[in-house]
């Protein structure tokens, strides 16, 4: 069974062979998202990638033979590129995932006769079993808020538990439900509707598209998720009366509002992190330059969180570089969920109208007007551009293509065609 884990921010997925029992030794590789530049990076099942891509957290595991039961597993972690390998935890412990910050893990413990939910310090330091009763545990998934932490069950809920095998315990047995908990095992409380037991447990996913994979496999929450609108911040669009909670509708929509919610919690760090480099302690060596920092991020970041627009200034380039990135994959996914004709009018304006920028593009005076998917619109004309490393570039329907640099400000951009003719532009504010 090929299980997909994942997206990293550099746009790549690992991938590992998981189950029962294996015709061979599984091993983990990364793909693009294009199904191109296929890598094996080392042997092991259940790979989860850390918020930056640097880091995959994956369950070591050997194989004897083939289709021979699996030895002891093992959480451990590994660079991107497969080195540096090593457990961060006990034997017997798998089906781990990072927080959004990336400073704690949740990952099962157990045998076939028991298994819980544990949490540690990204080393593995402080692990500490989740105060949860008897059960199957599986894919324990950290909120956006680091303060709970959502589970599968096997057994008919956490408080009910019934018969288990071993099979169970290596992922073949039927899910019976998902929950949310907070870190210390309280407060459970059942997001999946029931029955589920004819639902078999997918693969999780990671901080990039995390959880819509295991949303869209499974089944999506109780309607809990917070929304992530056209402007960037939470709220309740309007949905069809006739879509149910346990549709493929619903499930593909409230993955994606929680892939956008993490994405968007990113950027917001990302400015709280830019803001406090270039404070106070920034201006000694900066002078001037750190209050002009300063009020440039604070001014961007009031706007993202009001209108949804993205920073533009050098600070927050890769930030900006990694948010859309995310936003195109949370898109990408969703359309590969859901057929054009499946997809409700207000779904669709969510996901492909997400407005991100303006801009005041010459020659011409013509406003361009930026969406999170990579399409700009001119007048009623639409093209497509890219921000990689603080380049700007824009692909115009006629086959023109101008490359750009933002100013450090983030307030205007200047560059060429590919007549080597000036072209620039100034943002458009919203304040």
């Amino acid at each position: 069974m090929l299980e997909q884990r994942g997206m990293s921010t550099a746009g790549q997925r690992p991938v590992g062979f998981g189950g029962g029992v294996f015709p061979n030794q599984p091993f983990i590789a990364t793909i693009d998202l294009s199904g191109h530049d296929f890598k094996q990076i080392g042997p092991g099942a259940m790979p989860c990638w850390s918020a930056d891509g640097k880091t995959i957290l994956f369950t070591a595991v050997t194989v004897s033979q083939p289709f021979a039961d699996p030895g002891r597993p093992r959480l451990s972690v590994m660079n991107a590129d497969g080195s540096a390998a090593h457990p961060v935890a006990a034997e017997m412990t798998w089906d781990g995932s990072f927080s959004a910050d990336e400073k704690r893990i949740a990952y099962v413990a157990g045998s076939a006769g028991s298994t819980q939910i544990m949490t540690a310090s990204a080393d593995g330091s402080d692990a500490a079993a989740m105060t949860l009763p008897p059960s199957i545990y599986a894919s324990p998934r950290w909120l956006a808020d680091g303060k709970a932490i959502e589970f599968a069950s096997r057994t008919d809920a956490p408080a009910k538990p019934t018969a288990y095998s071993g099979h169970a315990v290596a992922g073949k047995g039927p899910i019976r439900g998902v929950f949310t908990a907070g870190v210390d095992g309280s407060a459970v409380r059942q997001v999946s509707p029931q029955p589920a037991a004819n639902t078999q447990h997918g693969s999780g996913i990671d901080a990039d598209a995390e959880q819509f994979l295991m949303k869209m496999i499974q089944y999506p929450p109780g309607g809990s998720s917070p929304v992530a609108g056209a402007n960037g911040q939470p709220n309740s669009p309007n949905k069809d009366p006739a879509e149910s909670s346990t549709s493929p509708v619903a499930a593909a929509r409230s993955a994606y509002e929680d892939s956008m919610q993490r994405a968007r919690k990113r950027l917001l760090a990302s400015f709280d992190a830019s803001i406090a480099e270039a404070g106070p302690s920034a201006n000694k060596s900066e002078g001037a330059a750190g209050p002009t920092t300063v009020a440039t991020l604070t001014q961007e970041k009031q706007r993202f969180e009001k209108h949804g627009l993205v920073p533009w200034s050098q600070p927050m380039w890769k930030a900006t570089g990694e948010y859309l990135d995310a936003a195109n994959a949370a898109r990408t996914m969703i359309h590969a969920a859901l057929s054009a004709d499946a997809m409700p009018d207000d779904l669709r304006d969510l996901v492909d109208k997400q407005v991100v920028a303006k801009w005041r593009h010459r020659p011409g005076n013509k406003l361009l007007v930026f969406y999170a998917g990579g399409k700009f619109v001119d007048e009623k004309l639409q093209h497509s551009w890219t921000f990689n490393d603080g380049q700007l570039t824009f692909h115009w329907q006629n086959g023109f293509v101008a490359h750009c640099t933002p100013a450090a400000d983030g307030q205007s951009y200047t560059g060429t065609n590919q007549q080597n003719r000036p072209v620039s532009g100034t943002y458009v504010n919203e304040d």
